[in-house]
């Protein structure tokens, strides 16, 4: 949409819903990747390799 066709009263309605997908979008951007590593973590953590190489390092 091009600045000319939004009436001026929308114009500030426009903004904010702007900041609103944009605040979401950086929350998602950083708790996404949290939740990916943690669930990896865990993965890791069950595998029998790692069970292997904890025992034998204690």
């Amino acid at each position: 949409m091009d600045q000319e066709t939004i009436a001026p009263e929308d114009e500030s309605l426009l903004d904010n819903v702007r900041k609103i997908v944009g605040g979401v979008a950086t929350l998602v951007a950083l708790i996404v990747p949290v939740l990916i590593i943690r669930k990896l973590v865990k993965t890791i953590e069950q595998s029998d390799k790692y069970k292997a190489v904890e025992n034998a390092l204690s």
